[in-house]
């Protein structure tokens, strides 16, 4: 889990995705590897290899900021305008 938190800026929806996988890191929970974390692994497995390409940030490039948010988690992605006049993410934060 500490690979995948340290790369969380660059996946979409990473809490959503990581939840039954960092449950398992609360005290008082007895360790279980269940199905769930079983998935969670293999998403986070597949967006690690295969994810969308990110664009570094350039500071002359159309930026947009959006921003969502629910009872447990909240999300955003920093996307910018590029060449080819499509929005690329350059950071994803949840």
């Amino acid at each position: 889990m500490c690979f995948a938190n340290f790369h969380r800026w660059f996946i979409k929806g990473f809490s959503k995705i990581a939840k039954p996988s960092t449950n398992l890191t609360k005290n008082g929970i007895k360790w279980a590897w269940t199905p769930l974390c079983q998935e969670a692994f293999d998403t986070l497995k597949e967006i690690f290899t295969t994810g969308p390409i990110l664009t570094h940030f350039d500071d002359t490039h159309p930026t947009k900021l959006e921003t969502n948010g629910s009872d447990f988690a909240l999300g955003a992605v920093l996307s910018q305008l590029d060449e080819d006049q499509k929005w690329h993410p350059g950071a994803f934060q949840s």
